[in-house]
């Protein structure tokens, strides 16, 4: 059952290596716990807003990198479509997909060898995260021997059978949809922000093909 945490990184977890993810994510969360935004998860980039601009920096909206300046080997800063040039005073950190970045944004600049190829060799997971957000009247009262189950900050739905379980996965790389990988949490029982009172959010989470098999 722990292997359901190396599909996290959107790998069928009996591809070898994925083993990792056992020794990031459990002793991650005995440590810190599950930790969430008070307010819902848009809470967290307004207070990253107002984090940055406490400390004198500055939020540029609807403005489209374009490209990457350099200077030697160096990405000095950013060029936007509107020809404006932003110089950065230490470093310039990207969030984008590497098959944004590379080799389109590098305004021809030359890059290691055999980097662009190996940047275009890169596929997409063959599934990918669903999420459902969606309104309850009263909390989940979840079909399990143990009533503990209830209390619990997230539940992950997963076979105890192994062959069973190899099945789910071999099912979505090969296009095919389930509905028995999910994970639910319930954030409005530890968070009354999220929901009105006597109501609750559920925040259902599964795994779904990339490619439907059936197109």
């Amino acid at each position: 059952a722990l292997s359901r945490y190396a599909s996290e990184a959107m790998i069928n977890p009996f591809v070898k290596g994925t083993g990792f993810a056992l020794f990031v994510f459990i002793p991650l969360t005995h440590k810190y716990g599950g930790m969430f935004p008070q307010g819902g998860s848009g809470e967290l980039s307004e207070s990253m807003g107002r984090l940055i601009k406490a400390n004198g920096g500055t939020i540029k909206l609807n403005s489209t990198v374009k490209e990457f300046k350099m200077s030697g080997d160096e990405v000095t800063g950013v060029v936007l479509t509107t020809g404006e040039e932003i110089l950065a005073s230490k470093a310039v950190i990207s969030g984008m997909n590497i098959k944004q970045m590379f080799p389109g944004m590098t305004g021809g600049h030359p890059l290691p060898e055999g980097f662009a190829q190996s940047v275009k060799n890169l596929a997409p997971a063959n599934f990918a995260p669903i999420h459902q957000h969606i309104a309850l009247n009263n909390l989940p009262n979840y079909k399990c021997a143990d009533p503990d189950v209830n209390n619990a900050f997230w539940v992950e739905f997963s076979t105890c059978n192994k062959e069973e379980y190899w099945n789910a996965f071999h099912a979505l790389d090969l296009g095919h949809p389930r509905d028995d990988l999910y994970l639910a949490i319930t954030y409005s029982k530890w968070d009354k922000k999220r929901a009105p009172a006597g109501k609750h959010t559920l925040y259902l989470y599964g795994f779904c093909p990339y490619d439907l098999a059936d197109g």
